[in-house]
């Protein structure tokens, strides 16, 4: 900001899907913020380009990677979301991406909530005094309730990557079908998604509040 003050001086608008207005950000706080938003996106964005290349070479050297769909199970993924972590490369492995995505992105929002959970934050909310029903938690809600239960450079990347409105939003834009069709390089983004929850395991240091275990790689 230092460096480029104009670009700071102006009110910024960020569009979304069919010209809607996501966000305005004029003060100095939230323009710093989707700066490094911004920087974040493209980093993870470049990033894909490589791991379309890796993920093939690690299927030239080792065969089908579906094939180790038993490894992503864990104390925080279970045995039938391991699973469809499986069906979903199998499908990613046969050239079907938007459906390799469109299986994959709810399943790690299941690997994250129970995530949520381990670190000792509820993943539900109960009715208001106003009467308003309860039910479960946002996925972008507890991503930034998490701070402080991941590292934050995971918990940034996975909260860009999955539910932030003015990053790569990936879970939001498939869950609502707000793309045609998920392309190849951000169903490879999903799948380092899923290959990073897959090394987080429980922490027997409890958060600072008091609640149940952080948890680290």
């Amino acid at each position: 900001m230092a460096d480029h003050p104009l670009q700071y001086l102006v009110t910024r608008m960020q569009i979304g899907p069919e010209n809607s207005l996501l966000r305005s950000t004029s003060e100095s706080d939230a323009q710093a913020e989707q700066a490094l938003l911004d920087h974040e996106a493209h980093g993870a964005s470049i990033f894909s380009l490589f791991a379309v290349d890796i993920l093939d070479e690690i299927r030239e050297r080792y065969g089908p990677v579906s094939a180790a769909a038993s490894a992503f199970e864990t104390e925080l993924i279970q045995r039938t979301v391991a699973t469809k972590i499986g069906r979903s490369l199998e499908l990613y492995e046969h050239g079907d991406f938007d459906s390799c995505a469109s299986v994959l992105a709810p399943r790690l929002e299941r690997v994250l909530r129970n995530v949520a959970g381990a670190s000792g934050l509820t993943v539900t909310s109960s009715p208001d005094r106003r009467g308003r029903s309860g039910g479960v938690k946002g996925l972008g809600e507890l991503l930034i309730l998490m701070e402080g239960a991941l590292p934050e450079q995971t918990r940034r990347y996975l909260k860009m990557l999955l539910s932030e409105v003015t990053g790569l939003n990936l879970r939001n834009r498939i869950s609502h079908s707000l793309d045609d069709e998920t392309a190849q390089r951000e169903a490879v983004l999903l799948i380092h998604c899923a290959c990073h929850l897959r090394l987080l395991v429980p922490d027997e240091q409890p958060l600072p509040d008091g609640g149940g275990p952080r948890t680290g790689s």
